[in-house]
């Protein structure tokens, strides 16, 4: 059961309001902390180990003040195989880190016996995570004037030794609340992952730079295990969601419509590339599709949709005294199926609503990326490409936009994107520098 003594009134009503009562902490010492590192754990006992090991060589002083929380979970359901690699996980958690003196402040949830099992239907790492975070603000120590920074990570990455450095001085600003770390895919010796790897993260990559190239408040990340806020941020969006998939961006989406979205470039996290079963979106996946070849993976969204989003977002979002009916004609003038959606979205309807829910020009400011979202954004990319400009070849897409950034390229002309990898990473590096 969640203790709610001597907490600060807004977690005691986030708490009574959105948290389970079922799932508990055990801590390997009863400290309370200033950073709460979250971890979902399924089927990870091959891979943990690197992680903790990573997060190990951080420095000691931050490590000090730091709660790791892993919530080891599978589904009432799940295959044998993953219930008894769940088990060999706890209780190697428990033998390393419950005796001697350990390295980390070890939490751990048991979300995976026969008791603690999650219901087949609320099974994943949305579940997972949420289970975690909320239990974290029942750890914070509230008496300290340092910021309680919530960090989300997953058991197949890998940190660098400054990790938790970069991150608790980012959250030193007063200006920062939310933020997500860098990320690179590390390769490994199969030329065939390398390549589906290369190719996902250049379209992660890619859609975010189009993002940023069109002035949208939702250019960033939504990589689980790079998601951070402060605990008041995560009490004001009402927490994480339960999600099987997707978790990641519903999270940082709600994150956005409130508070900028600050990246951390100072250090990285390294995100396993592997194929995986665990979740119908994300890495893992995207690798099984390379793999299973149903898709064409050299191809990428044509810039011209990130123009025709750069002109909307002006119209929309720029301190404008417009009503309905003339953003309507105007978006007319940009591209005839942006009105088109418009008018399907019942944009004028819903204006008039967002004017009337808005006393003044913050409001209206919210009001606006509450209705333009980031999943709008998304759906407003994808009925461009389907009515007026298809996917095109990766290596055009990729020139054309960064010619549109003003990126000088100095990539060899006339060689074969498709078979060179060499030439592959040479553009996930520069995405990588850009975006």
């Amino acid at each position: 059961m969640v203790m709610t003594n001597n907490l600060p009134s807004e977690v005691k009503n986030y708490l009574a309001r959105f948290a389970f009562e079922k799932w508990s902490l055990e801590q390997n010492d009863d400290k309370l902390f200033d950073n709460i590192i979250i971890v979902p754990c399924l089927d990870e006992f091959e891979t943990l180990p690197k992680m903790l090991n990573s997060l190990e060589e951080n420095n000691e002083f931050y490590i000090s003040k730091t709660l790791l929380i892993i919530v080891i979970n599978n589904s009432v359901s799940a295959e044998e195989q993953i219930k008894r690699n769940n088990i060999k996980t706890y209780k190697f958690l428990k033998r390393k880190y419950f005796s001697g003196n350990p390295k980390l402040n070890l939490g751990i949830v048991n979300a995976f016996d026969d008791r603690k099992a999650f219901d087949d239907k609320e099974a994943g790492v949305g579940l997972a995570r949420k289970i975690g975070m909320d239990l974290a603000l029942t750890y914070f120590d509230y008496k300290s004037r340092k910021k309680k920074i919530m960090i989300c990570l997953d058991a197949d990455c890998e940190v660098e030794t400054n990790y938790l450095e970069a991150i608790i001085n980012e959250f030193s600003k007063p200006e920062t609340n939310a933020a997500y770390v860098n990320f690179e895919h590390p390769l490994n010796n199969s030329e065939t992952i390398n390549r589906a790897i290369i190719a996902y993260e250049i379209f992660l990559r890619y859609y975010v730079l189009g993002l940023a190239y069109s002035n949208s408040p939702f250019a960033f990340h939504s990589v689980g295990s790079a998601m951070i806020c402060d605990y008041k941020a995560y009490i004001k969006v009402q927490g994480m969601n339960k999600r099987k998939a997707a978790e990641d961006f519903y999270f940082m989406e709600k994150l956005a419509k409130v508070y900028p979205i600050k990246k951390i470039s100072e250090t990285k996290i390294f995100p396993a590339a592997r194929p995986s079963y665990r979740v119908p979106f994300g890495t893992g996946q995207r690798i099984n599709r390379y793999l299973a070849g149903t898709h064409n993976e050299y191809e990428l969204y044509s810039p011209e949709i990130f123009d025709v989003l750069q002109k909307w977002n002006y119209l929309f979002f720029r301190d404008n005294k417009l009503q309905s009916k003339e953003i309507v004609i105007e978006s007319e003038k940009i591209h005839p199926q942006l009105q088109i959606f418009l008018n399907d979205a019942k944009f004028s309807e819903q204006f008039e609503k967002i004017k009337d829910n808005s006393t003044n020009k913050n409001q209206l400011n919210i009001q606006k990326k509450l209705w333009f979202d980031g999943f709008k954004t998304l759906k407003f990319v994808h009925f461009l490409r389907d009515t007026a400009f298809p996917n095109i070849d990766m290596a055009a897409a990729l020139e054309k936009m960064l010619e549109r950034v003003n990126y000088p390229l100095n990539i060899q002309e006339n060689r074969n994107y498709f078979s060179d990898i060499n030439l592959q990473k040479q553009y996930l590096n520069i995405l990588r520098r850009l975006a």
